[in-house]
């Protein structure tokens, strides 16, 4: 067959076949591997200086909590200082750490009647998660809480 031109392999010029990568560089992948790697450890180091990971020590503030559909008595002692409350149902009283070091909270509440019914008292965080709970239903019964936070 004449006008048709063949030529080998060898001289044909096939270009290499690009991979995913190849556009780039292998410069520019190592320095694209480069920037994840630091700011992976950015993003932790940020979690954990916010508090998000790791210990909870940065607790500023809890909740304390009486669950009761009648009359009770609460002695609170914060650190040693001393108040007492005094309420008719459902109570929610925000408490803020008055210094830094330990933050020790202890909860005394007293129902005022003879009734078997539950008081509930607890320490929690804002979020919802308890820290400390106990209840009764012992007529004039008195539920204790104690708890240290670092």
């Amino acid at each position: 067959m004449k006008g048709i031109y063949h030529r080998s392999t060898k001289e044909m010029k096939i270009p290499r076949e690009r991979t995913m990568w190849a556009p780039m560089g292998s410069g520019s992948f190592k320095t694209c591997i480069l920037v994840l790697a630091v700011g992976a450890i950015v993003l932790v180091a940020t979690l954990m200086l916010t508090g998000i990971i790791g210990d909870q020590r940065g607790v500023d503030e809890v909740v304390l909590v009486v669950d009761y559909y009648d009359s009770w008595n609460m002695t609170l002692s914060e650190n040693g200082s001393m108040k007492s409350l005094s309420g008719f149902g459902k109570m929610e009283r925000v408490l803020m750490r008055p210094t830094d070091g330990p933050w020790t909270i202890n909860m005394r509440v007293q129902k005022l009647d003879a009734s078997s019914s539950y008081i509930r008292a607890r320490i929690r965080l804002r979020d919802g998660t308890i820290l400390k709970e106990d209840s009764t239903s012992a007529p004039y019964g008195t539920v204790d809480i104690s708890i240290e936070i670092q």
